[in-house]
């Protein structure tokens, strides 16, 4: 998953648009609508448009805080997602 995101990381800053986010987790994550908006809040709070996906990676490297994660199909995306 992190060779994906840096794929989409044009400027190289650790961070993507909203839309190649939406993209990735709809694409490769296979994340519905309703989690998708779960996850643009939670990883964008301040609504800036952009994500870091460092922050994406840690969480879901690390058990602990995915067991507060809000998302119904986090399981699935530790499983299937992350191996791509």
């Amino acid at each position: 998953m992190k060779k994906i995101f840096k794929q989409h990381d044009e400027k190289n800053h650790g961070y993507v648009n909203l839309i190649q986010f939406d993209y990735l987790m709809t694409q490769y994550c296979k994340v519905g609508e309703d989690d998708l908006e779960v996850l643009r809040n939670f990883f964008d709070p301040s609504g800036t448009g952009q994500v870091n996906y460092r922050e994406v990676l840690n969480i879901l490297d690390d058990p602990n805080l995915i067991s507060s994660y809000p998302v119904r199909d986090m399981d699935y995306i530790l499983s299937e997602g992350l191996k791509k």
